[in-house]
């Protein structure tokens, strides 16, 4: 019979199971292989250097397109000029008194049109706004207000 109780004294059997135990192969786990001490300093300034390019392109972006909108605004204000230039110029071309000037220089009579058939015009029943037209109303009114500063 074999005895698996342990003794707190030494004797020989107590001392044979000791070793045994001891000397017994042990099922560890693999210890994780170490990366060289130069690695983690290498990540680490790798990391900031690419966080430092990815900045500098952000940076590069929003300036680049900063020039654009620039350019765009002045682009604008330009058809905006020239639109108000064709504006006067087409109003000056078909007023009353350069028809009449045309006509006359040209030995022509002017004729005004007259309907053939009077317009008849019905009032609608006045509905008051609803709530969404008011609103809208108002806001654009603010939009224009707002505008004209």
């Amino acid at each position: 019979m074999v005895d698996t109780r342990e003794w707190k004294m030494v004797n020989e059997g107590n001392l044979a199971r000791t070793w045994e135990r001891r000397l017994k192969p042990r099922n560890k786990p693999r210890p994780r292989r170490q990366l060289a001490p130069w690695v983690g300093g290498t990540a680490w300034i790798a990391g900031l250097w690419v966080a430092g390019v990815a900045a500098t392109w952000l940076a590069i972006h929003v300036v680049l397109m900063g020039y654009q909108v620039d350019a765009l605004q002045s682009q604008l204000t330009a058809a905006t000029r020239q639109n108000q230039n064709l504006k006067a110029t087409v109003a000056t071309m078909t007023s009353a008194t350069v028809l009449r000037s045309d006509a006359l220089r040209l030995k022509v009579q002017m004729v005004t049109p007259r309907p053939s058939l009077p317009v008849v015009r019905t009032q609608r029943p006045f509905h008051p706004p609803s709530l969404l037209q008011s609103l809208t109303g108002w806001i654009a009114g603010l939009r224009g207000a707002v505008a004209s500063r």
